[in-house]
């Protein structure tokens, strides 16, 4: 969960809404739903991919989903799906396990990663088509990790 969240600089609510048809493994890539319905992708980093497919191949697999639920990655003991409280408190004992005094939250997180430390994989990026765009609306932005991977395009749409 934290390294989904942290490697892709998720929200809280895109990674509790995030859905198994929205991953794209052979792109690298995740289509998540944020502020406003707002859809966006987002490159996800290959260890954070193969964390959470061992996830689903491993754990969630034996978990008893409700209906309804089926769709979603991330889900509780009770086959639901997580709630933003149950991240907060995830993130909270997982802090406190590995014995970091200062306060960390899912948002800190997501500025941490957004203003990239050298913990996120250096990302370029290149504004194409900015004309056809007014100053509320941003344009298509494509990142290119530095990696010998091949090209991962994103749209971003904050």
């Amino acid at each position: 969960i934290i390294e989904v969240m942290y490697g892709c600089g998720l929200r809280v609510s895109e990674l509790v809404n995030l859905k198994l048809s929205n991953i794209y493994e052979e792109d690298e890539c995740l289509r998540v739903v944020g502020k406003g319905s707002k859809e966006r992708w987002v490159p996800i980093n290959r260890r954070a991919l193969d964390l959470m497919n061992m996830y689903i191949t491993n754990i969630r697999c034996h978990l008893p989903v409700k209906p309804g639920e089926e769709k979603y990655v991330f889900l509780n003991r009770r086959g639901s799906r997580l709630s933003r409280n149950y991240v907060f408190m995830f993130l909270q004992k997982a802090v406190a396990a590995a014995g970091i005094k200062k306060h960390v939250s899912p948002h800190s997180l997501r500025r941490r990663k957004c203003s990239g430390t050298k913990a996120s994989p250096p990302l370029k990026s290149t504004p194409t088509s900015a004309d056809n765009f007014s100053a509320k609306q941003s344009p298509p932005i494509i990142l290119t990790t530095t990696k010998n991977s091949p090209q991962q395009i994103a749209k971003n749409t904050q």
